[in-house]
């Protein structure tokens, strides 16, 4: 019994491996995975050329170490983690925040039929190849967030249709190439935080489909470019932390749907233009760390969406109204400090270079040679007469104040003479909370000066180095007058508004400002 109980026990054992190796066998002896491409020239789904680019695209960036590689190397290129295929050809490479180390390879540009581009947020280093700009189908190219160097290759120029072109947060240097202008299709531009050196390209005007344009923390020098004022359909501007240098292009009121403008860091100079004020969508404005000088324009009150502006600190910038103090010291003071970048001391004693009447004093500051502003108490609203000698030498002439409801401004020529001028007019209705709407209309020449009350004798201008022939008394010119245009303005309601008449030409003129009698 115990001989036969020990035969059935390994007759046990025996029929319990057997079935053991009957499961085991069979998983050992399972395909394995599809062997590496070694030979691209044996794939069938991309072309040889595609299929050996993205090879070297793994190979140099160590793709054994990217966060991601599922199926790369294996027998069909278009199911590789982020390519993308349609119609045996590769049009979308995606792979941005993969840990790929290394360089870009030159056979990228063998990539062709790439629409899509997403290199972003890895760990690439060395040049762009210039091949990249064999890629003429790309519209969107993502290389910002890696550790890029060298110049933007000027074989940017074959990207023609581009849209979309991000190259931020690297660290690429030289100027930015005036091959840029031709990629008209772009809308989005990002060149930030690298150290791009050099003026901005003026061809930068011709990228006139751009609704974001940035360049900040860079090294670019020079001034802001007139043609920055073509690109109308900007609704973000950031130049701030470069080297920028000279004025402010009067160009930027254009741009008038900017709800973000960043200039600050720089070394901007000059006055804040008054077209600042047409910048009405605005909701950021950023001028601070310049040295920016001069009156702070009272249109900046037209600004009326910001949540934040920034002015400190700056050269020697000052306010003549009270409402522009009260206005850029309010809530959209975000940092508190734009009251410190007020300098009363900065502001000029003013210098009566007209008449006195009614008073309406006409004041000319001397640091705004030329610019002759109006300045009128609110209590004589549609009471007004006046007439003015003004020498004006391409400039303008800023009436400033709570306008006549009906009123008139028009020049003759005292000296008896005709020289040429040309006459347009801006208002800017309704500033400061208030609701003043009005139209101004160019009329045609007159016969006679319009009338006004009698000024004063002739008083000189603080600008010595200007030489200016003498102003003869209101009825001398009278008498001795040409008829110059005549701008007639009608309105109704009340608010501090600007009327801006731009005046071009040289010579002696007498404006005079009425109201208009029916």
């Amino acid at each position: 019994m115990r001989v036969r109980s020990r035969f059935v026990s390994r007759l046990l054992l025996f029929v319990m491996f057997t079935l053991m190796a009957a499961v085991v066998i069979p998983v050992a002896s399972a395909p394995q995975a599809s062997a590496e491409v070694t030979n691209c020239a044996t794939v069938t789904t991309i072309s040889s050329a595609e299929c050996l680019a993205l090879v070297a695209l793994y190979d140099s960036t160590n793709g054994a170490g990217w966060t991601t590689s599922t199926n790369w190397k294996q027998d069909d290129p278009c199911a590789w983690q982020g390519v993308t295929c349609a119609g045996a050809q590769v049009t979308i490479l995606w792979l941005n925040n993969n840990n790929l180390v290394g360089a870009i390879p030159t056979e990228i540009g063998n990539l062709t039929n790439l629409t899509t581009l997403n290199l972003g947020s890895n760990a690439l280093s060395g040049p762009i190849p210039s091949s990249i700009g064999l890629l003429t189908n790309l519209a969107n190219l993502y290389l910002g967030s890696n550790a890029l160097s060298g110049p933007i290759p000027s074989s940017i120029d074959g990207l023609t249709n581009l849209t979309y072109l991000a190259l931020a947060d690297n660290a690429l240097s030289g100027p930015i190439p005036s091959q840029i202008g031709l990629l008209t299709g772009l809308t989005y531009l990002g060149l930030a935080n690298n150290n791009l050196s050099g003026p901005i390209p003026s061809e930068i005007g011709l990228l006139t489909n751009l609704t974001n344009l940035n360049l900040f923390n860079n090294d670019l020098s020079g001034a802001i470019p007139t043609e920055i004022g073509n690109l109308t359909g900007l609704t973000y501007l950031g130049l701030h932390r470069n080297a920028l240098s000279g004025t402010i292009p009067s160009q930027i009121g254009l741009l008038t749907g900017l709800t973000g403008l960043f200039l600050g860091n720089n070394q901007l100079s000059g006055p804040i233009p008054s077209q600042i004020g047409l910048l009405t969508n605005l909701t950021n404005l950023f001028l601070s760390d310049n040295v920016l000088s001069g009156e702070i324009p009272s249109s900046i009150g037209l600004l009326t969406n910001l949540t934040a502006l920034r002015l400190n600190p700056n050269g020697c910038l000052w306010a003549s109204n009270f409402l522009v103090t009260a206005f850029v010291t309010s809530a959209i003071d975000t940092a508190g400090t734009n009251g410190a970048a007020l300098n009363d001391a900065c502001k000029p004693p003013p210098v009566v270079c007209g008449a006195l009447c009614e008073g309406v004093t006409v004041l000319e500051g001397p640091n705004e040679c030329g610019v002759v502003k109006v300045q009128v108490p609110s209590g004589l609203m549609g009471l007004l007469d006046l007439s003015v000698p003004v020498s004006v030498d391409t400039n303008r002439v800023v009436f400033d104040a709570l306008l006549p409801s009906d009123g008139i401004i028009s020049f003759t020529y005292p000296d008896g003479f005709g020289p040429v001028f040309t006459f347009g007019a801006t208002l800017i209705n309704g500033g400061y909370g208030g609701n003043y709407t009005s139209t101004v209309t160019i009329l045609a020449p007159t016969t006679a000066p319009a009338a006004g009350c009698e000024p004063a004798t002739e008083t000189e201008t603080a600008d010595t180095e200007t030489e200016t022939a003498e102003t003869e008394t209101a009825d001398t010119a009278v008498a001795a007058a040409v008829a110059a245009p005549v701008l007639a303005f009608t309105g109704t309601g009340s608010g501090l508004t600007q009327l801006a008449l731009a005046i071009t030409g040289a010579g002696a003129l007498m404006m005079t400002v009425s109201r208009r009698r029916r």
